[in-house]
């Protein structure tokens, strides 16, 4: 009788609040968002500090917890916590879904800003076949991103987001905004190693498939309104085109051809050289009336895009408006002359700057 009460009483009804469960040096907090999504937030016992997320507008929802020695649940989901390592193993209606391999690790950083943090990093083990989808554009041709090994840092060929889906039914979305090395091993296993974080901070997602855990990650991130319906029509671009008259022959083509196009893409270098780099206004002779360009296209029963950056060459009017405000990051970036000819002529300095893109009053300059 004595031993029937006490493995009762070992389940626990817990509040919408934070599970704190201490392995070895690791503290290991577990906070359910909805039935289907848990944070998983680690850090070393003796760390101070504090982590909100730029991503995630979401409150914990009202979720009955139920906590049975080293087990998480709610009525959908458990994690069960390896009380040596840390390690977490994630299941759902009594089958396994996935676990981490080991310990989180952190290692201190000690030099300038990031003195006081740690890189952080954690592992996971994967069955041999499944697959696993997301993480951004690459430019390798490949869906699967079993067997990727890659630095995700946001570039002008690639573009990186941090959530990542499995044919199991499983996500996660990896919340931290350094540089983050991405790693799939079949010895290894599976990792995720960020330059520079607090602590290691995470949402495990479960839902039953891609979809499900796409709508579980806009339940975290908030609903994303759909693009009209010729959003999703056939688009034409290429590296640029280099003139109106270029442009507006690419749109006749096709309608010669009656192929069916929605959009044509008008790439960089519309505005001139590069002191008035990202005009974002049409200054070359070959584009000299960009307003009757566009109004061609539009006669034509197509829409038309531009591409537009977040730094600015000193000729340009916002260039002017930003600097005279304190408004533009001084750190070096590209182009790096000021003539549009190849290689740059270093003689010749653009003087591109990025706007400070976290500034209210900036943004409503740009």
């Amino acid at each position: 009788m004595l031993t029937a009460l006490s493995c009762i009483a070992a389940a626990v009804v817990i509040s919408a609040s934070p599970v704190q469960i201490q392995a070895g040096q690791t503290v290991v907090k577990l906070e359910f968002f909805t039935p289907q999504t848990v944070r998983v937030v680690k850090a070393p016992a003796d760390h101070v500090y504090e982590k909100q997320s730029l991503v995630v507008i979401a409150q914990p929802a009202n979720v009955n917890v139920v906590r049975s020695g080293n087990t998480v649940s709610s009525e959908v989901l458990s994690v069960k916590v390896d009380p040596k390592s840390g390690a977490l193993t994630f299941s759902a209606k009594g089958r396994t879904l996935l676990r981490e391999k080991g310990a989180a690790t952190f290692e201190p950083r000690t030099e300038g800003s990031d003195a006081g943090k740690f890189r952080v990093s954690q592992s996971f083990t994967l069955t041999k076949d499944e697959a696993i989808y997301g993480l951004g554009t690459f430019q390798n041709g490949k869906m699967n991103r079993r067997g990727e090994h890659k630095l995700m840092e946001q570039s002008n060929l690639e573009d990186f987001q941090n959530v990542l889906q499995s044919v199991k039914g499983w996500g996660i979305f990896w919340d931290n905004y350094s540089r983050t090395q991405f790693d799939d091993d079949p010895v290894k296993g599976m990792s995720f190693s960020s330059e520079v974080g607090q602590c290691v901070d995470y949402y495990f997602m479960y839902g039953g498939s891609a979809d499900g855990v796409i709508a579980q990650m806009r339940t975290l991130s908030g609903d994303v309104p759909m693009f009209p319906l010729w959003t999703y029509g056939y688009w034409q671009c290429k590296e640029r085109y280099k003139s109106a008259a270029e442009l507006l022959s690419v749109v006749d083509k096709y309608r010669e051809l009656q192929v069916p196009l929605d959009g044509i893409i008008q790439d960089w270098q519309y505005w001139g050289s590069n002191y008035l780099w990202n005009a974002m206004d049409f200054l070359t002779e070959d584009y000299a009336d960009g307003e009757r360009m566009i109004s061609e296209v539009h006669k034509r029963n197509a829409h038309f895009m531009i591409s537009i950056w977040a730094s600015f060459g000193p000729k340009t009017k916002a260039y002017r408006q930003l600097d005279e405000k304190g408004l533009l990051f001084d750190f070096e970036t590209w182009p790096q002359s000021g003539l549009t000819f190849w290689p740059p002529r270093m003689d010749y300095p653009s003087g591109v700057r990025v706007y400070d893109a976290f500034s209210p009053e900036a943004r409503d300059i740009y």
